[in-house]
């Protein structure tokens, strides 16, 4: 078990840091067009279409490493007015809500994923990629978000609550 739960935390860890290094690419990337462009020195050819990907990537990836981290938005309205049992229930709630949720967009995303790879779809901008290079994410992602609600009622259930793990600065 403990070999799972280093590869789940790899895993979630490796695609934030994806994630975050597609962040400075565009970030370097468009500051670099930006000032080639002032000098005449013409554009570099597709940086808007992976800026435009890799904001959806951004959106996506780190998702289930914040949720792991109590990184994600939370509306703490009623349950900072709760204890006990009432707290729990509403947690066990909101959990597993967000569980069966994610568990149908992880099924529909694969769903269109497998669509889209079977039937050699491209998206054709500046640059021509496989539209499954995109689609990947959402079932990917959902499923991992998946794992982390299911260890969250788990550990609920089992009375240990919500550990926030340390985020490495």
């Amino acid at each position: 078990m403990a070999v799972l739960n280093t590869l789940y935390r790899g895993i979630i860890a490796a695609l934030a840091l994806f994630a975050g290094c597609l962040l400075v690419l565009i970030t370097v990337g468009i500051g670099l067009e930006a000032i080639m462009r002032s000098l005449g020195l013409g554009l570099i050819r597709g940086m808007v279409d992976i800026a435009e990907h890799a904001m959806f990537c951004i959106a996506l990836l780190p998702a289930p490493w914040i949720l792991t981290h109590q990184g994600h938005i939370r509306i703490t309205l009623l349950t900072d007015r709760l204890s006990g049992v009432p707290a729990k229930g509403v947690a066990l709630l909101g959990d597993g809500i967000c569980l069966a949720v994610s568990l149908a967009v992880t099924w529909f995303g694969l769903a269109v994923l497998t669509d889209s790879v079977i039937r050699d779809e491209l998206i054709f901008q500046d640059l021509v990629i496989p539209e499954w290079w995109l689609q990947w994410q959402v079932p990917a992602t959902f499923a991992l978000l998946s794992i982390e609600f299911a260890l969250r009622l788990i550990r609920l259930l089992a009375g240990n609550g919500v550990p926030v793990v340390p985020t490495p600065l």
